[in-house]
């Protein structure tokens, strides 16, 4: 339906650039504009938005003069695009989210209707009689029906753009403008088929306006403004060519709009005030006003009952709104500007309505009022730490609406008990702002304003593990094997957080119990157990090294501590007499001495004793574990062999066909390769044995001597080796690499797991058939990798300790 009076949006956002006042009333003025209706009303509703304000002006027509009542203000933040349609009212605010009051005469404060933002930015904003349209920055229209409280679009028009720079909407003839990479096009709403278009023609837009009557389109791209009719072009879309183009190069124009009968109006930057003629491109002075930043022109057709001459209105950068008669008395002497204030005190909020004459203003007396003020309890300033709640009471003068402007997004603030909360976060430490608008009914208001500064919550930490201080003593604990181990835990926190104790990687069996405190005490215990039962799949006790960690949280930080338990063989009465080992079978080593006689001790028959003065006597592997071996192990765990082993890995040479593993042919003795630790290690406890530590390792490489290699400390070229192979070979053949203890392949074919651990990694040793350099041949030679590493040069062996 075509509206009856004639209404226009004004807006100039990048001419005028100005930093937020304080006060509302002394903040520029950044869009002007009248609301759209379909009623031929005596009254019409002007906007005029700040930054931080929507401020609703009801106009009288037929007065002598006009008359702006305006109506309570509504307090938003970083507005983006305004709508008005009769009494209905929608903006969009920062983050694209769209507001909407169905009666914004009833309560001004509250929104009916909060929609979420779309999926895309938003450009533009407009209202038809019943529905509001949300234009979107890919051309997308959403379609929501403004008298309902739904929040979903009721129609989805699609768009053929991947992103434009602009659109505009025609209210008259239900047309949009799109502005994208330099060119426009002109669609029809409801077949969704352009109507013209045009190539390249400016680099940026400012402004866009519709004529009343919306068969012309004006553009604003820096001084020049482009008139376009929004009838369909003659002769191709592409050539669609400017009915009219206005240059304001020598008088730069800060803003414009359509006057009557396809005219223009502009608001140069002199104060001059000219209107352009479309059909023949001519202009005419029409009046001379004060040099002021003038951000917006608005041209007023008022009603024909009242039989009056048209009125145009301009805005300024300091809050006035002046009204001028096109066609004046005297253009020497311009009307007095009504300025929205005339200090720096709040008192756009006391306003009584003002009355604009063609040649003079005046300002009704103001009554005095209670002074507005607003009470904190507690008082500022505001410091907490994180973890801590805050609560702030509000405590007005007189009965007021408070309402929060800036405030984090994880704070509460509840109207009707005024009071705000918040609990911050990690990521909040430093001084947060908040910002608060108290009103009143009869518009008096007052800004609030604090900052909070958060401190980081401080993490906590182990006072003492087991009576040891974790700062100045090394974090290992002997128990013997048959021994339970059971160390009390000591941690503080410097809040009195409630702290957590945890572990990982912890053998299986051991445990924390969480004994507490008091919620009020800092230090805090723990009880770290361990049951030392025997290994039910091997019925043999647990021995080695075993490493794991315990962690401490109190909620926002957490504390690690690495440990290590030693579990040892029980002394014997006498040391292992190395010339009475025997072997009694073919599968079996034993006959240890004792005083309480013959002790028989089960070993692999590839396996060797070996004896030292630093290190306890023990079996080790001959040879490294097999690909045979593996297999075997594989066909009877249960155990995920994702990861035990990587089967894709070069010179893995195990097959499957995901029920049965086997050896390619022929490579049954060659060492496994792509095991990983875990792999190793759960092979060795399924073989009732553990992984060598590095010292175990090295003692079997070069028995007292410490000879640079397993053979002796002679140059590679004396001893005729070739380690430089292009894969794994079969163990144990290459008799050159042979410790005094019997050991093969120690330095050569692939490099060796250990128990050992450094900052979480694992320790590998030995040389391997990738190495090229002789140096990583050497005994003393380790390297630090993942446990999960699964590589084609590394295997392993096995230790077992009497």
């Amino acid at each position: 339906m075509r509206p009856t009076i004639s209404l226009l949006f004004l807006v100039s956002y990048l001419l005028v650039a100005s930093s937020p006042a304080e006060q509302i009333t002394s903040e520029p003025i950044l869009d002007f504009g009248f609301a759209q209706s379909n009623v031929a009303n005596s009254k019409i509703v002007a906007f005029a938005t700040t930054s931080n304000q929507v401020i609703l002006l009801p106009i009288d027509l037929t007065s002598e003069s006009h008359k702006l009542t305006p109506e309570p203000s509504i307090p938003v933040t970083n507005v983006k695009r305004v709508a008005v349609y009769d009494q209905k009212l929608a903006y969009v605010t920062k983050g694209d989210v769209i507001h909407i009051l169905n009666n914004w005469e009833f309560n001004p404060t509250r929104p009916t209707l909060t929609l979420s933002p779309p999926r895309r930015e938003i450009a533009d904003l407009w209202f038809s009689e019943e529905n509001l349209y949300v234009g979107l920055v890919d051309g997308t229209v959403l379609v929501y029906d403004s008298k309902s409280m739904d929040k979903r679009p009721i129609h989805t028009i699609g768009s053929n753009h991947s992103y434009i720079d602009l659109i505009r909407f025609n209210p008259v003839h239900q047309q949009f403008l799109i502005y994208s990479r330099g060119s426009l096009s002109l669609w029809n709403f409801a077949t969704r088929r352009s109507i013209w278009q045009t190539g390249e023609i400016v680099q940026s837009i400012t402004s866009v306006r519709f004529s009343q009557t919306g068969d012309q389109v004006a553009l604003q791209s820096g001084n020049q403004i482009f008139v376009y009719p929004t009838t369909q072009a003659s002769g191709l879309q592409s050539d669609a060519q400017a009915v009219a183009v206005f240059d304001g190069k020598i008088d730069p124009i800060s803003a414009f709009c359509f006057g009557a009968r396809n005219t223009l109006l502009t608001i140069q930057r002199s104060g001059r005030v000219k209107k352009w003629t479309t059909s023949t491109q001519s202009s005419q002075g029409i009046q001379q006003l004060p040099k002021k930043n003038y951000t917006n022109i608005a041209y007023l057709q008022p009603s024909t009952q009242s039989g009056r001459s048209d009125w145009y209105l301009v805005t300024t950068d300091k809050g006035e709104i002046v009204s001028y008669l096109m066609t004046p008395k005297r253009v020497s002497t311009p009307p007095k500007s009504v300025a929205a204030t005339k200090s720096t005190k709040p008192k756009v909020s006391r306003r009584k309505p003002v009355t604009v004459s063609t040649d003079q203003s005046t300002q009704t007396s103001r009554k005095t009022q209670p002074e507005l003020t607003v009470k904190l309890n507690p008082k500022p300033p505001y410091g907490i730490i994180v973890g801590q709640e805050l609560h702030i009471h509000f405590h007005p003068s007189r009965e007021a609406v408070i309402l929060p402007r800036k405030i984090p997004a994880n704070a509460n603030f509840i109207a009707d008990g005024r009071t705000l909360s918040w609990q911050p976060t990690q990521t909040q430490v430093g001084s947060s702002d908040f910002q608060f608008y108290a009103i009143t009914e009869d518009n008096l208001s007052q800004p609030l304003s604090f900052s909070v500064t958060v401190a980081p919550n401080q993490p906590p930490r182990f006072v003492a593990v087991g009576g040891r201080s974790p700062t100045s003593e090394s974090m290992v604990f002997t128990v013997t094997a048959g021994e339970d181990l059971n160390q009390t835990l000591v941690a503080e926190d410097p809040e009195s957080d409630q702290l957590v104790f945890s572990i990982s990687q912890n053998p299986p069996g051991m445990a924390i119990e969480n004994i507490g405190s008091p919620s009020d005490s800092t230090t805090q215990r723990a009880q770290l157990k361990w049951v030392l039962d025997a290994d039910q799949s091997t019925e043999q006790p647990i021995y080695g090294v075993f490493p794991f960690q315990l962690h401490l949280n109190d909620g926002f930080n957490q504390a690690d501590l690495s440990v290590q338990v030693s579990v040892q063989v029980p002394p014997r009465a006498k040391d292992v007499d190395i010339d009475r080992v025997e072997t009694d079978t073919a599968t079996t080593k034993e006959l240890v001495e004792s005083d309480k006689g013959i002790r028989h001790i089960s070993v692999d028959r590839d396996m060797v004793l070996v004896s030292s003065d630093s290190e306890p006597d023990f079996f080790i592997d001959q040879y490294e574990v097999t690909n045979q071996a593996f297999v075997q192990f594989l066909n009877q765990t249960n155990l995920d062999v994702s990861q035990l082993i990587n089967l894709s890995t070069p010179y893995t040479q195990i097959l499957t066909d995901e029920k049965v593993f086997q050896t390619q042919t022929g490579k049954e003795q060659y060492p496994v390769v792509g095991v990983s630790w875990f792999g190793a290690n759960q092979f060795s406890k399924w073989k009732g044995k553990t992984l060598p530590t590095v010292a175990q390792w090295e003692t079997a490489a070069y028995q007292k001597d410490r000879r640079l290699f397993p053979w002796g400390s002679e140059l590679l070229d004396s001893v005729a080796i070739d380690w430089r192979t292009t894969g794994p070979t079969e163990v144990g053949i290459l008799d050159v690499d042979r410790s005094p203890f019997g050991v093969f392949d120690l330095a050569t074919n692939v490099a060796e797991w250990t128990g050992s651990e450094d900052a979480g990694k694992r320790i590998v040793k030995g040389g391997s058939w990738k190495s090229r350099h002789p140096d990583s041949l050497r005994t003393a030679r380790r390297l630090a990798l993942q446990p999960d590493q699964t590589l084609s040069w590394i295997g392993f062996r096995c230790v077992r300790v009497p």
